[in-house]
């Protein structure tokens, strides 16, 4: 079924690249069909498109701690939350997975208390 939904996607974007759920929905069937790589590529593209689209960043971090890039997530997390600090509760709604890591724990608890 997510394998349908992710070639329904890419057809809906042929003719629609503006739409950022689309983007955003495509990702996660890409996600949870262990498409990790695919995802990651989309999702560079996708934030390039939406800079101020929260949700891509916090798909794109999921996304690199999925692939083992933990230095590269780390990285984008902070850069995310030095933009808004209010972002961390959102990010761990979507991704709670993020506070396995110590370092995740550690970023999360430096923006908590500023």
């Amino acid at each position: 079924l997510a394998n349908e939904a992710v070639d329904a996607y890419k057809k809906v974007m042929e003719i629609d690249l503006e739409n950022e759920e689309i983007w955003e929905d495509l990702i996660d069937s890409l996600f949870e069909i262990g498409e990790i790589e695919e995802a990651l590529q989309f999702t560079e593209q996708a934030i390039e498109k939406f800079p101020h689209n929260y949700q891509l960043h916090f798909r794109h971090i999921a996304l690199l701690i999925e692939n083992n890039s933990i230095k590269d997530a780390e990285i984008h997390l902070i850069a995310l939350l030095s933009i808004d600090s209010n972002y961390v509760n959102e990010m761990l709604n979507y991704y709670p997975q993020l506070l396995d890591y110590p370092i995740f724990v550690e970023i999360i608890e430096n923006f908590r208390n500023t």
